[in-house]
């Protein structure tokens, strides 16, 4: 087996023990969990920082292409319902997925946290503008709409601090924040054709139905 195959075999198993024990377990405790020698776990990994980077790395990357092929499986070829998706694990990715060590980790590694968020952030930008471009294509989104203002905003770290606190506080759903924040935007970026489309979402699926889609997204992550 190559050294990467042996990597991404134990990558997983470690995360689920940085996520179980936290981030101060010893690396004897760690090959001890992985019934191998410190030897073998430095000749697979360069030092216990490296290895967290590398299975952070891993668990972001994962759930991004689950999150992509939710997405664009034919149940969400709809721009607008791809929208609100992927904004909506923006205000939660970061607040339920993951967050046994999202603290831990923005304490103890900073940097690697930055690394992290930028994924997310970068992951993000490209999914809206691609959306928006699509969408005005498709004569849902107005055609003067510069994209990446427009994503700009959406990605802004205040609006996202908002929102984050809104849903942490949990007395709103996630649905009753989108109503009131996402669902008005979008409506000024459409066209007769897109709010039509927007209304068509809101009456089949309920106003909340978001709440319901990510759960299936989040009980698969």
């Amino acid at each position: 087996m190559e050294k990467e195959e042996k990597q991404k075999v134990y990558l997983e198993r470690c995360w689920e023990l940085f996520g179980a024990k936290g981030l101060k377990i010893s690396t004897d405790e760690i090959s001890k969990y992985l019934n191998i020698s410190k030897r073998t776990l430095y000749e697979l990994f360069e030092n216990k920082d490296t290895l967290l980077d590398k299975c952070l790395m891993y668990a972001v990357y994962s759930m991004l292409s689950k999150i992509d092929n939710y997405c664009h499986t034919a149940e969400q070829e709809d721009v607008i319902d791809k929208m609100f998706i992927i904004i909506r694990m923006q205000t939660t990715v970061k607040a339920d997925a993951l967050k046994k060590m999202m603290t831990e980790i923005k304490t103890l590694y900073p940097n690697l946290f930055k690394k992290y968020d930028a994924i997310l952030d970068e992951h993000l930008r490209n999914f809206l503008h691609d959306c928006i471009e699509e969408g005005k294509k498709q004569k849902i989104f107005l055609p003067f709409l510069n994209a990446d203002i427009i994503c700009a905003l959406l990605v802004s770290r205040h609006n996202e601090s908002v929102l984050l606190n809104l849903h942490a506080s949990r007395k709103y759903t996630i649905g009753e924040i989108m109503t009131n924040t996402i669902y008005p935007f979008l409506r000024g970026m459409c066209t007769e054709l897109g709010v039509s489309k927007i209304e068509t979402n809101i009456s089949k699926h309920g106003k909340y139905f978001m709440d319901n889609v990510i759960k299936k997204i989040e009980d698969n992550l």
